[in-house]
């Protein structure tokens, strides 16, 4: 059988739920052929419907009557309560039903045992209401369906899709996936969301090597470090004389990534002029160059990422709606690594183990104090200062393959010390005597272990501080002024 419960959290599905619930005030869920209901999110069964007892011999009933021939949608329990069930099929056979239950139809009110009165009481819907709900969860059932078939293709070499690159499992991880498996077998335009440093480019490059276009190019440029002009020319291409420095015809990016993929990173920068050049290459495929009279043909797909929220633009003037809608054919949300902290012992052994074949050393590993401390950082710059905090550490701990606490970078350990009121952590003698003195304090602590670190760090570096300074992730002119204040003797 289909676990269904991590294609119930897709966002697409999860919208048309969110509009049954608000427009009707009716609870939806998914009934697997052999389980309870399954609830999207964090909702919880509320209608009387979903709490009688009974409910699972009611539901079975009504999956031994059903038939490919005959189908009955419209289901009315004993307690006279009706719901809408719509069938999931997955290779021809009923796996599960989509419904949303605890209503009655006006021309129903008079039936026995209503609680009219009660919190639980049905939902009153007229007919039409009727009719538009089974199309919403008509609806529903196909995109879980869908969902459902691309999960099952994985098992097969001709559908399965290679996400080894991307680490990562947790439930927000999950769910990416889940999108990801369909998008690439789809050629339509993406726009990915995301804080910098999230991982969006390598996202975006495995939509392509998955898609119909991995023998094609696969190019990226941001659009934010460069003018208008120079973005212009890049992109599109110019032809001789279009600027003073135009000395020959040049082609564009986009004559390049013909028949491959087309990453635009930090779509937001673009200005009015390219928002409007952009949109119709998406609508005719063709473009003009800089200073051109002739238009070139290209069958490029485009990948858009922002940093920003697209829509949130929109309504603020700064970004075409049109060409919103047009990139916004298929979104995805990336998570913060603060999102998806139980990853980090995924995220270590991944980087540690490309750190140490790159610089030819024996593998190693986090302490298990490291990773508690790295799992209680914020991380501000996602996995790009986490690849960088695991680079720091492999130099400090070289001679070791177990990497201890006490290396960890020292705004990160202050960080944790402040969270845990200072508590003693770790699984070495350093750290396991980091506690507060008698009239001491927390800055006080502080400066001592800053003391202790940088100590070490110029030992190991025969005294060397620019040396240190860059091991330890500080400028050397403020390394030389914590020396100073800290009365450290070198």
């Amino acid at each position: 059988m289909t676990d269904f419960t991590d294609i119930l959290n897709i966002p697409n599905i999860q919208r048309i739920f969110a509009i049954i619930r608000d427009s009707f005030g009716l609870e939806t869920g998914l009934i697997p052929l052999d389980g309870d209901i399954i609830l999207p999110g964090n909702a919880h069964a509320q209608s009387r419907c979903t709490r009688c007892p009974a409910r699972k011999s009611c539901w079975r009933n009504w999956f031994d009557t059903m038939t490919t021939d005959d189908i009955s949608l419209f289901h009315t329990c004993r307690q006279n309560i009706s719901a809408i069930m719509v069938p999931v099929y997955l290779d021809r056979q009923c796996e599960a039903a989509v419904c949303a239950s605890g209503f009655v139809y006006d021309d129903e009110l008079d039936a026995p045992d209503l609680e009219q009165n009660s919190a639980s009481a049905p939902v009153r819907l007229t007919h039409r209401e009727g009719r538009i709900l089974l199309a919403l969860l008509s609806e529903a059932a196909s995109q879980i369906q869908e969902h459902a078939e691309r999960h099952k293709r994985r098992k097969s070499d001709a559908y399965s899709c290679d996400f080894s690159e991307i680490v990562g499992s947790s439930q927000p991880m999950r769910i990416l996936l889940n999108q990801l498996e369909f998008i690439c077998h789809t050629d339509s335009p993406v726009c990915i969301h995301g804080a910098p440093g999230t991982g969006k480019q390598l996202i975006a490059h495995t939509i392509h090597q998955n898609s119909l276009r991995k023998t094609g190019p696969f190019l990226f440029a941001d659009c934010s470090a460069m003018t208008e002009m120079q973005l212009e020319s890049e992109l599109f291409g110019h032809v001789c004389g279009a600027f003073s420095e135009a000395l020959t015809d040049q082609p564009g990016l986009f004559d390049v990534a013909d028949h491959g993929t087309f990453m635009l990173g930090e779509i937001h920068a673009l200005t009015p002029k390219l928002q409007f050049k952009l949109l119709k290459l998406l609508e005719y495929g063709s473009f003009m160059p800089l200073g051109g009279t002739s238009s070139h043909s290209v069958n490029v797909r485009i990948i858009a990422s922002s940093s920003q929220k697209l829509d949130d633009l929109v309504v603020q003037g700064g970004f075409r709606q049109d060409l919103f809608y047009r990139l916004s054919i298929m979104s995805l949300d990336v998570p913060t690594l603060a999102d998806r902290l139980d990853d980090i012992p995924e995220f270590a052994a991944h980087f540690l183990e490309k750190i140490c074949l790159r610089n030819h050393l024996a593998p190693k590993h986090l302490a298990p104090s490291a990773i508690e401390i790295l799992q209680s950082h914020t991380w501000p710059g996602n996995l790009s200062e986490f690849a960088n905090e695991m680079e720091r550490l492999v130099i400090l701990s070289a001679g070791s393959d177990e990497i201890s606490s006490d290396i960890i970078s020292p705004r990160i350990l202050q960080n944790y010390a402040q969270n845990q009121a200072v508590t003693p952590f770790s699984d070495s003698p350093q750290m396991a005597a980091l506690h507060l003195l008698p009239g001491q304090n927390l800055q006080d602590a502080t400066n001592e272990f800053e003391r202790r670190m940088i100590e070490s760090t110029l030992a190991q570096n025969d005294g060397n501080r620019t040396k240190a300074a860059e091991i330890l992730g500080i400028s050397r002119r403020n390394l030389i002024r914590k020396i100073e204040s800290l009365g450290i003797d070198i």
